[in-house]
């Protein structure tokens, strides 16, 4: 009589489950005192990058002879960064070689780097800026200069002075309602204006020929 055969179970592993596997073995690293996740990287000194492998910080140094970019000025003109291994041009146009400050900011070059600085009527750090409400705050530098007569409507980047009715006066600081009217109602007091001023000649001339005594406004 045959003996009972033994059935053995497979386990088949995706490609998908390997990842994950291989994934959750990679270690992180103690280096100098300090954890670092695999793939970190860590500066111990000049022209020495070290970086986590799987458990196991691994080192290299930079020759800067022969691995650093050519520069194109002479050597005089080299400037040293410190804590960088590469030196670089005295002017160098850090802002022409890619930056990363906001559309509303302005791009600074300095000795060594660059500074990004918010426009007039924005504020922040300069990588980000968003627009200032001037009509907040009365004065200052961040505020507005509307007087008592103007009422203060923020736009982006800055503000308007208007009159209480809306219109825009062409003093921005100063509204006077009396002498703000729409082109229409102007032309029709001109006109209105320039008819009374010919039959008033008129009048006095038709006087002065006939010797009457003409009495102004009648």
């Amino acid at each position: 009589m045959l003996g009972r055969r033994k059935l053995c179970k497979f386990v088949i592993a995706t490609t998908t489950d390997i990842s994950k596997t291989q994934k959750r073995s990679l270690a992180n690293c103690y280096f100098s005192g300090k954890y670092y996740d695999h793939g970190a990287s860590y500066s111990p000194k000049v022209c020495v990058t070290c970086t986590c492998n799987d458990g196991r910080m691994e080192c290299k140094r930079m020759n800067p002879e022969t691995e650093c970019p050519r520069l194109d000025c002479p050597k005089d003109k080299f400037i040293h960064i410190h804590g960088e291994c590469c030196p670089i041009c005295e002017g160098t146009d850090f802002c022409g070689q890619g930056h990363n400050c906001h559309h509303n900011a302005t791009c600074f070059n300095l000795a060594t780097r660059y500074a990004c600085q918010c426009k007039m009527g924005f504020k922040g750090d300069g990588v980000f800026c968003e627009d200032v409400n001037e009509c907040l705050v009365k004065g200052g530098i961040h505020g507005h200069h509307c007087n008592g007569q103007t009422k203060c409507h923020n736009t982006v980047g800055s503000y308007e002075c208007r009159c209480a009715s809306g219109i825009k006066p062409e003093d921005p600081y100063n509204c006077d309602e009396g002498k703000l009217s729409s082109p229409s109602t102007t032309t029709t007091s001109s006109s209105s204006s320039s008819a009374i001023s010919v039959s008033m000649s008129l009048c006095l001339l038709l006087c002065a020929l006939f010797s009457i005594k003409c009495v102004v406004g009648h």
